[in-house]
């Protein structure tokens, strides 16, 4: 039972590290248009999101080691991929076939 919490804990952790990495990656994009000065936006939105992100993982792996260090990892690959079919290109767009 202990195993089954740490892995969803684990795994409901990295979902949300996720959507606030590539929801900040969104909004930073969005923002981007009107910016003044592109590069530093860039820069301190890139900066940010993986202290963000490297912070939560460090806790997650001290917390419950590798186990849940692995498990967070692939929260964050389902909220990538999440994130991409809701936000991504749709079909036809230019570059990607219909």
């Amino acid at each position: 039972m202990q195993l089954a919490l740490t892995i969803a804990a684990a795994l409901a952790a990295g979902l949300a590290l996720g959507a606030l990495y590539f929801g900040a990656l969104w909004q930073t994009l969005a923002r981007l248009p009107g910016a003044r000065s592109p590069g530093l936006l860039m820069a301190a939105s890139l900066l940010g999101r993986i202290a963000v992100l490297l912070a939560g993982l460090l806790l997650l792996a001290r917390w419950g080691g590798w186990l849940a260090l692995g498990c967070a990892l692939a929260g964050i690959v389902v909220a990538r991929t999440l994130v991409l079919r809701r936000v991504g290109p749709k079909s036809g767009a230019p570059g990607r076939p219909a």
